[in-house]
């Protein structure tokens, strides 16, 4: 539906994206450079018949309450939850940054980069809810994660963090 090529940035604020579709990455966005979105709700969008909402291999930040039913793709992306509490059915990402104060919730799979200076870096507390499937990458950072289903760890994964289960 919208797609931010390699210049300019987009902004997303206040936005619902229902059931649109693309033929290969982001069913509502496909971002190749920065995205801001804010207050948004994404629910019912696939790409290629997969549930997907948005393919990063950009920078993408997310602030205020943001759903994202469908998750987001783009194993060379930077996801960046700068405030607020972002839930996400998926996530795969090279590089994802909470902020202190912020939340993000993955229902699903939590996919990020195992090489140094990759993974998730959770700086709240509190700020990273797991609640089941698979993590493949690492977690680090000053905050703590929360664990609230059957959640298996692929090899070559670390939570170098505090955890609740």
């Amino acid at each position: 539906l919208f797609r931010s090529a390699s210049r300019g940035v987009m902004n997303i604020d206040k936005s619902t994206f229902i059931n649109n579709t693309a033929q290969v990455s982001g069913g509502a966005v496909s971002n190749e450079n920065i995205l801001n979105i804010s207050d948004s709700t994404f629910t019912g969008n696939t790409a290629n018949g997969v549930a997907n909402d948005i393919d990063n291999t950009g920078e993408l930040s997310l602030s205020g309450t943001n759903i994202l039913e469908g998750g987001i793709t783009g194993n060379t992306g930077i996801t960046n939850v700068k405030s607020g509490t972002t839930s996400a059915k998926s996530l795969i990402q090279k590089v994802v940054n909470i902020s202190d104060g912020a939340k993000l919730t993955v229902n699903n799979n939590l996919t990020t980069g195992t090489e140094e200076n990759e993974g998730v870096v959770n700086n709240s507390q509190n700020g990273l809810e797991l609640q089941g499937g698979t993590l493949t990458g690492n977690i680090t950072g000053e905050g703590s994660t929360d664990i609230t289903g059957n959640l298996a760890i692929a090899s070559n994964s670390s939570i170098a963090q505090s955890m609740t289960f």
